[in-house]
């Protein structure tokens, strides 16, 4: 147990701070999105919901604007190899991408354009 004190607390010295919120025990609160499913190279395929992702990974998937760091984020392993070796043109990329955060809310991400056009 943290013995911390925020700054301020007009709480005593012995009385140990109230829990605002408990990240272990927490559940997801509202309405959850139906899957995004897409098809490519003839097989359907479910990206993860972005909520269920690691939030360090994600986010730094986001910032990076690297399509192959966020397919590894948002695909399962068997998905991401069968996808990662389709031939396709980078628009089709980009609006599978850009459909995903819209589905989910999820912001552009920083980098200009992603990166998939890179990796030759």
């Amino acid at each position: 147990m943290p013995t911390n004190r925020a700054r301020g607390s007009s709480a005593g010295a012995d009385t140990p701070p109230k829990v605002v919120f408990n990240v272990d025990t927490a559940e997801r609160e509202g309405d959850v999105p139906d899957p995004f499913l897409f098809i490519a190279g003839g097989r359907q395929i479910i990206m993860k919901d972005a909520a269920e992702c690691d939030w360090r990974d994600l986010n730094a998937a986001i910032r990076s604007g690297d399509d192959y760091f966020f397919l590894s984020i948002v695909l399962e392993e068997e998905d991401y190899d069968h996808f990662t070796k389709i031939s396709f043109p980078a628009w089709k990329m980009q609006q599978l991408t850009s459909k995903y955060r819209r589905h989910y809310n999820l912001p552009a991400p920083e980098a200009p354009g992603g990166q998939l056009a890179s990796r030759r």
